[in-house]
Parts: structure tokens; sequence; C-alpha cells
């Protein structure tokens, strides 16, 4: 779909209705959390910890069923009114409906599970192991962090031709692929959309941005701050007075209290990525990209995203951990600074939170709505 379709006589900016539908939905999930945790609902309203593990359980899928239903309204404006008024999508409500469904099916159940072995092993053993736990799940999420990209979004694989890149058969226009698979053992993977949308020389470059952040170390070490910072929530949680992980009322205040905690790495953690970025780029030039191919690169993106090539610096600085077009080419010409340890930091974050129930994960604005942008977020 050429991005010449992507038109509307709409005053706001498909960018910006995007960005006021995640503010909201992250909002309604701080006010929520907020207020069920100071009446104390959990407790009033979930079992305690009389309850047997097996009946436990079913309280578990109901409480991810409540907040997968919570965010339903949400996901339909972002995953289907805001791209099919804004021309960027030409998908049929039946056909989004679907997709949908079956992203919400396998998070679901990839959140439940782990929810339900937090509760287990807290019964067992204690919080300290619930923090060990939940460091041991990220991990895992890593590592299935292909498969479930597939599952969650619907998409197939192919080699990418004459390359050792792996494409997914994406329909949404947003999504850009990433990096996936344990350190050492990495794989690229490309929108096959890209295969008509860029120019082969610009795929090329993208790789090699990619393939710089691998060398760098930087998709390490982000992968190692971003389960770092997860891991320092959940502690952080269980170590306030009344916090713990050994019943339904229990788990679920932990998981609130989290969604707050997260919600302080949406204001923190973008600006790690957008320093990243601006290394990757100036990296990439210093190996001999032309700068104009690299301008050309960013601007398409950009294009094929949200369309905002430029945005104020205060705008930018508290939602955005990709910078504007305007921005990273300015950097350019900046002095060095920064490194590209911190890559794509943010949005690893929110993927990896599903090992602790990750209340945010899929409300921010560049993904609500978009099952193919829940397992791999663009940047």
């Amino acid at each position: 779909m050429s991005t010449a379709t992507f038109q509307s006589s709409d005053t706001i900016s498909y960018a910006r209705a995007r960005l006021f539908l995640g503010i909201s939905t992250v909002g309604l999930l701080v006010v929520a959390s907020t207020g069920l945790l100071l009446f104390d609902v959990p407790n009033r309203l979930l079992p305690d910890g009389s309850t047997p593990l097996a009946a436990s359980a079913g309280w578990v899928v109901a409480v991810v069923a409540v907040w997968a239903t919570l965010l339903g309204s949400f996901d339909l404006l972002g995953g289907y009114v805001l791209p099919t008024r804004y021309g960027r999508s030409r998908q049929s409500v039946g056909g989004w409906l679907a997709g949908w469904f079956q992203g919400v099916l396998v998070q679901g159940a990839a959140v439940a599970a782990s929810l339900l072995l937090l509760l287990s092993v807290g019964r067992a053993f204690g919080d300290g192991a619930v923090v060990a736990t939940v460091f041991v799940l990220q991990c895992v999420l890593v590592g299935l962090q292909r498969p479930l990209a597939q599952l969650v979004g619907g998409m197939r694989s192919s080699r990418q031709p004459g390359s050792e890149s792996t494409t997914f058969g994406n329909r949404d226009s947003g999504f850009t692929g990433g990096v996936v698979g344990w350190p050492g053992a990495e794989r690229i993977v490309l929108p096959e959309t890209w295969r008509s949308e860029l120019d082969r020389p610009l795929v090329d470059l993208e790789v090699r941005r990619r393939e710089l952040a691998i060398a760098s170390g930087g998709r390490t070490t982000a992968l190692f701050l971003a389960v770092l910072w997860n891991t320092l929530g959940v502690a952080a949680v269980v170590a306030l007075p009344g916090f713990a992980v050994d019943s339904v009322a229990g788990l679920v205040e932990v998981v609130l209290a989290f969604g707050l905690f997260q919600f302080v790495g949406l204001l923190l953690l973008p600006a790690l990525s957008r320093t990243a970025t601006f290394a990757v780029d100036r990296g990439v030039v210093s190996d001999g990209t032309s700068r104009d191919d690299l301008e050309r690169l960013v601007r398409r993106l950009d294009e094929l995203q949200d369309g905002e090539p430029s945005r104020t610096k205060s705008l930018e600085s508290v939602f955005h951990p990709v910078p504007c077009v305007e921005r990273r080419l300015a950097a350019l010409d900046a002095d060095g600074g920064g490194s590209a340890v911190t890559w794509n930091v943010a949005r690893t974050a929110l993927y990896l939170s599903w090992a602790c129930g990750g209340p945010l994960s899929r409300a921010v604005h560049c993904n609500v709505g978009r099952p193919e942008l829940w397992v791999l977020l663009p940047y």
C-alpha cells in the first residue's frame, strides 16, 4: 500500500490522533490502577490465600480477560477506526477483529501463564523467588520473541532473498520488524511490505543499522537493562508493606502497582532509546553510508509509520523513544556523545513486561489496537 493513500481531511494529524489515544489509554489504566489500590478493591473482590491454587487459576484468567476487555474499545479505535479514517489501512472490520482476537488470545495466554507461575512460586517460596522468576521469565520471552510475534500478529515468515534477514508478512504499515533471539544468535526481522515500499538500497541500509546495533553491544545491553528495569520494579513493589504474591488478590495488587512503576519507565526510558538512535545513525554514516541515503531512509520510514517528521522537543522528550526525522538529521551534525548501548530499551521493556502482567504493554500510542506491533514494537 503506497503512502500516497495516507491522507485525510481531518485538521488533526494521524500522528497526533494516535498520541492522544495513547495518552488516554495509558491514563485510564494508571488512574484505574491507582483507584483500585487506594480503595483496596483487589482484597475486597478477589480470593485470598486460603483459595486452592486450582481455583485461583480461574480467577487469574478472569482478571486477564477483564484487562483485555477494558482495552477493547481503545484497540478498536487504534487498530481499525483511526487507520481507516486516515487512509492507512483498507482492512475490513471483520478482518481486523479476527486478527485482534487471535492477538488477544495469544498474549492473554502468555500473560496468564506467567501470572499463574508467579502465584505458584510466591505461595511456595515467597516473594524473593517471585522476583527471581520474573527475571527468568523475561529471559524466556527474549528467546520466544520471534514465534510470539508471528502468533500474536498472525504473520508468516520467509527468508529475505539474498540476505540472512527474515521477513514477516505484515499488513500494518507501521510494523518495522526488529532484532530477535538470544545475544550471539540474533536474527534481523524485516516487514515483507518493504519489498515494495522501499528501494532495496534503503532496506540494506536499515539492515546495516541493526547490524551495528548488534555488533556494538547495544542490543545486548539494552536487553539487560530492560530485564533489570522490570525486575527491579517487581522487587520494589513486593518490598512495600502489605504487598505479597500469596493470593490472587495479592498478585493483582502487585501487578497494579507494577503498572504504576511501568508508567515511570514510559517517562524515563525513551531518552535512552533516543540517544542510541542518534549513535547508530552517526555510526553508519561514519562507516561510509551516504548522509543523503540515511535521510531518505528515515523520511520514508516516518511516512510509513505516523508521518510526523518534526515535533517539539518537549513533546518528544515525554512521549517518543524514536526521535523525529528533523532531530535525527540535526544530530548528525552535532558532536559525538552518547552510544548505542541503550538501543530500543524503552519499547523492549514493554514487551518483556509480559512476565509480570505488563498492564501498559499494549496501551502506548504506537501499538494500541495493532497486534502486529505488540511483540515487536516499532523503532
